[in-house]
């Protein structure tokens, strides 16, 4: 479970810089499309932000409740 958790946090990461940066490549592709018509920028943003925090918190829980 412990590696399991990295791969978590990993992914929070990537999911920081998307939001941030909000790359072509990722921001263009047809879900993101998607998800902007239905939810608009914000709130779009909003569930971003959230999804984000819930990976890197259940990375984090995972990492330290099982050291290696």
């Amino acid at each position: 479970m412990y590696y399991l958790g990295v791969a978590l946090i990993i992914v929070s990461i990537f999911y920081l810089y998307t939001i941030l940066m909000k790359p072509p490549f990722i921001w263009r592709t047809k879900k993101v499309q998607i998800f902007l018509k239905m939810m608009g920028e914000k709130g779009f943003m909003i569930l971003m932000i959230v999804w984000t925090i819930l990976v890197f918190t259940g990375g984090y829980l995972l990492v330290i409740n099982n050291p290696q």
